[in-house]
């Protein structure tokens, strides 16, 4: 089989890890995008660390979403051996034999002097030497190809390769800052307001403090004073805080449709939550059934209020 290269699927041959037998290079990757990591074996002190180095750090992967399998041509049982009880956070894979070495055609060289033949290989090396004598990482079982080079390979989801990297010195691999960097920054989001717009602002701020207990947090007014924007919170319990914007053009009632949004808001004290709207008039439905029922605001907004349940 020729280099692969991105825009190939990547292969899908059955494997053994370090504490897996026969499982498929798919099930490894189990729909996320995931880096193949091509090391020697795990008795190379310079692999040994990269190892290591992976394991401290693969929960950023994690929360990046991506899988990183490390590849080695060790038996299961020496990795097992020379783990010597830590259990690693991502998948080892255990090709003795080479095969999948082979298949992808990973680059090998003769001599141990082809191994960092640059300055900028050896600077390389130096770092993780570095590691690994801090760690006091000895050399283990010597296996496989002595002389093989590494290799970097980059699927998605449907492990369709986006990076195929055959390393041309010992060195020639990402490191992990350098794997992390490949990954797009995925943009987190939480939940900071929700807008309702009414006819009557007083009204309606009214209505809420009584009936949910919310207080005016800031507001915006425009300075021709076409609309008026406040936003109300509950006190801290939650950093949600409800927008109410007034147009001074809008003169008569909102058609709120078909559509059934709506907020919910929850309390330690459903009882005396029902009995206090109950007495305003403005529960619009209830379920008995799911112990829940709604309110309705001055424009018609409905709000459900749920009791504060066990786990």
């Amino acid at each position: 089989m020729a280099k692969v290269k991105a825009g190939e699927k990547f292969i899908d041959m059955t494997v053994n890890t370090n504490v897996l037998s026969n499982v498929k290079i798919s099930q490894l990757v189990d729909g996320k995008p995931t880096f193949f990591w091509f090391l020697r074996y795990i008795g190379c002190t310079i692999c040994r660390w990269d190892v290591h180095t992976l394991a401290q750090r693969y929960n950023e992967f994690v929360k990046k979403g991506v899988n990183v399998i490390v590849v080695m041509q060790s038996k299961p049982e020496i990795v097992q051996r020379d783990l010597n009880g830590q259990v690693l956070p991502f998948h080892l894979i255990c090709d003795e034999n080479q095969e999948l070495y082979k298949a992808l055609e990973l680059n090998s060289v003769e001599s141990k002097e082809q191994m960092a033949p640059t300055d900028e290989a050896k600077a390389r090396l130096a770092v993780k030497r570095a590691g690994v004598q801090a760690e006091g990482f000895v050399h283990g079982d010597y296996e496989g190809n002595e002389m093989q080079l590494p290799g970097f390979f980059a699927v998605d989801k449907d492990m369709v390769i986006t990076e195929a990297h055959y390393g041309e010195h010992i060195a020639d691999i990402p490191t992990v800052d350098e794997m992390l960097a490949k990954i797009p920054n995925k943009p987190s989001f939480r939940f900071v307001h929700e807008n309702y717009n009414v006819k009557d602002l007083e009204k309606s701020m009214k209505f809420y403090e009584e009936a949910l207990g919310l207080k005016e947090v800031k507001r915006n007014e425009a300075a021709d004073g076409s609309f008026i924007i406040v936003y109300m919170g509950d006190g801290g319990l939650s950093d949600f805080l409800l927008e109410l914007t007034w147009l001074r053009d809008w003169d008569r009632p909102y058609n709120l449709g078909d559509n059934e949004i709506h907020l919910a808001f929850r309390t330690d004290d459903f009882d005396a939550a029902y009995a206090k709207h109950k007495e305003m008039g403005c529960i619009c439905f209830e379920n008995p059934k799911m112990g829940i029922y709604f309110i309705s605001d001055p424009d018609g907004y409905w709000l459900e209020v749920v009791p504060t349940r066990k786990k």
